[in-house]
């Protein structure tokens, strides 16, 4: 992609989680989002294209599992799922997949993404402060009531006007931040970066979110069995485990309520609309037609809605972007205490070893918003594309790097991987029912 397109990529990628169309009402006539979009896209359309990924096959089967989850409902309808996942999810996913040819541009990208989210904090932050609840954006804090007493939520504008959504955002960024933190050496960035973090982190606690909040315990976790492993990592882990549920937000305490039970009782809903039309299920965005409330489970909402067939498409997608992630991670780990890695020149080395930082704190961003995403109905989020795009950029480059950097699942074990988690999900939820 173009130097101009990049930019576009950039402008978009702004648009989308910053929002500023929203935040001044004078400039929501222009439909800025849509119109960045077409243009974004007509530079990837002139552009030089690969898809030497099994994931650019998984997006596209994706969509047409979209469309024929509509097939006994409506043609019509299911021409306009199909339309809404490729204007919101397809494009996206094709820009940023081949928009990152280099280190730099993926690092550029990422940087807008963080100053969207401490933005977000900042807002979130005006927010728990003001006597109304009402942030520096005019957004309000969601109100729930919590037995007798009533509880705030922080959350932010357009898609990410629900804190779990916040919440999901600021995990994934976390591990991003301490990439920044790391690749560089100048010590009023590294400060800046810091304090960024500890941002995020009271952003986290005031979403109030308490899928997003175990999620992130399990990015901490896995980072501590990373760097360290063994005994002292569940030392660590567990005093920090102990520290988090001591100070943790009001939600995160208590027994199985009934907001639980809620979603124990929406999962098995979920998995009996599977059984009733398992291979393409109900149509994508209908699961609210047959049950009150949402799935509150991404992977259930996927076999409900767009059943076996969309289903493994998506399992596939979300799988392979974290061990796409984990297995550069491990080869450029392997390959730095390597003796052709002295051979290779400074040049190429120093970028190798970014190339790791970038994988180790994208794996770990997955696998935080992964873990919310279970217990969220999340399945459709952009995040999730745009995070695979991510990482079919960086497996292209390091393809392009001659470094002998190969990977691959056979369909027919992502197809067995995939049974195996619906029995799993399926035997889950029967355990869990009362």
């Amino acid at each position: 992609m173009s130097s101009p397109g990049f930019f576009f990529l950039c402008l978009y990628v702004l648009l989308l989680f910053l929002r500023p169309q929203e935040i001044f009402i004078e400039l929501q006539p222009f439909r800025l989002l849509l119109v960045v979009e077409v243009l974004l896209f007509s530079f990837w359309i002139t552009s030089k294209k690969r898809f030497d990924s099994p994931l650019y096959l998984d997006m596209l089967w994706l969509g047409i599992a979209i469309f024929l989850s509509y097939l006994l409902v409506s043609v019509s309808l299911g021409f306009d799922a199909l339309l809404n996942y490729i204007i919101y999810s397809y494009i996206i996913f094709l820009c940023v997949s081949n928009g990152l040819t280099t280190y730099t541009r993926a690092k550029k990208l990422l940087f807008f993404i963080l100053i969207s989210t401490s933005f977000m904090c900042i807002d979130g932050l005006s927010q728990a402060l003001d006597a109304n609840h009402i942030g520096i954006t005019g957004m309000q804090s969601f109100r729930r009531a919590d037995g007798p007493s009533v509880v705030y939520q922080i959350r932010y504008l357009g898609f990410l006007n629900d804190p779990n959504d916040m919440g999901m955002m600021l995990v994934f960024s976390l591990p991003v931040i301490c990439f920044f933190y790391f690749d560089c050496s100048n010590k009023l960035l590294r400060l800046f970066y810091l304090s960024i973090f500890v941002l995020h982190i009271v952003a986290l606690y005031l979403t109030n979110s308490r899928g997003t909040m175990l999620s992130g315990v399990v990015v901490l976790g896995a980072f501590l069995q990373l760097k360290y492993g063994g005994l002292r990592s569940l030392i660590f882990g567990g005093a920090l485990l102990a520290l988090i549920i001591s100070f943790a937000p009001s939600r995160m305490g208590g027994g199985v309520d009934e907001s639980s039970m809620d979603r124990i009782y929406a999962w098995y809903e979920g998995f009996q609309m599977f059984k009733w039309r398992p291979v393409f299920g109900i149509g994508q965005g209908r699961f609210l037609e047959y049950h009150p409330k949402t799935a509150h489970n991404s992977w259930v909402l996927a076999l409900a809605e767009i059943g076996m067939f969309g289903y493994y498409f998506w399992f596939s997608l979300t799988s392979s972007t974290l061990l796409y992630q984990y297995k550069m991670y491990q080869f450029l780990l392997a390959l730095k205490d390597a003796d052709k890695f002295s051979a290779l020149g400074e040049a190429v080395q120093t970028s190798l070893n970014k190339e790791r930082l970038m994988a180790h704190a994208l794996m770990l961003s997955t696998l935080g918003i992964l873990t919310a995403a279970f217990f969220l109905s999340r399945t459709y989020m952009v995040l999730i594309f745009i995070n695979a795009g991510l990482a079919v950029s960086q497996y292209q480059r390091l393809k392009d790097q001659n470094i002998g950097f190969q990977f691959s699942i056979g369909r027919i074990k992502m197809f067995f991987f995939a049974l195996v988690s619906i029995v799993v999900i399926n035997v889950f939820i029967r355990l869990m029912s009362p």
